[in-house]
């Protein structure tokens, strides 16, 4: 811990994060394909808008610096729109990584377990969201989801045996446009968690 770091608090995602959430970045460039590659995934980060504000002072330079998260030198390639910080009312994300990022930057990738959890088919550890198609109504998509699991059921009887996906309304989040709200939806399984980064 030196003078120049903080606590911050963060999420590993998938690439396509921002994407289905249809959040355009304020600076730089949203996670791409191959930024969640396992295991070759890219050493890249997106901070948000206040933590852009307070480390970089705003400054499009902040772009392609680094950062070190536990450590981990990590290139910054985007920055988050304003008044967005996190899917879920009062949090505040600072940090985005990709998924195979969470087990270097918490140093977990020699961990036996991480590896299993990483790469196995009954480790329940990730949380799902996902955005409604036009006029596809709430009923219709549990419907669709329902007969996904029974097919992942069948394919994979020993894992996903007694798995159910559940489909509710996400709470009010925190938009660049606080007045309208998107459709999303969090699909919610058995002894599922977010993950959150505690950097320094």
């Amino acid at each position: 811990h030196t003078d120049d770091s903080e606590i911050v608090s963060g999420r590993a995602v998938t690439a396509n994060f921002f994407q289905v959430l249809g959040l355009e970045m304020a600076a730089g460039r949203g996670f791409q394909p191959g930024d969640d590659t396992i295991p070759d995934g890219h050493d890249v980060a997106i901070i948000s808008y206040r933590f852009w504000q307070r480390q970089f002072g705003g400054r499009q330079s902040a772009i392609g610096q680094s950062i070190k998260l536990n450590g981990e030198s990590l290139t910054v390639i985007g920055v988050a729109p304003k008044n967005f910080q996190d899917l879920v009312v009062g949090g505040r994300q600072d940090v985005w990584v990709p998924i195979p990022l969470f087990g270097k930057v918490m140093h977990l990738n020699q961990l036996p377990i991480w590896r299993e959890a990483i790469g196995s088919r009954d480790q329940p550890w990730l949380s799902l969201v996902g955005r409604l198609r036009d006029g596809i109504s709430m009923g219709q998509a549990q419907a669709q989801l329902d007969t996904v699991v029974h097919h992942l059921k069948k394919s994979y009887h020993r894992t996903n045996n007694g798995w159910l996906l559940t489909l509710s309304s996400l709470n009010r989040t925190r938009w660049p446009d606080r007045d309208s709200l998107f459709p999303f939806a969090v699909l919610l399984g058995a002894a599922v968690c977010i993950l959150i980064l505690t950097c320094t």
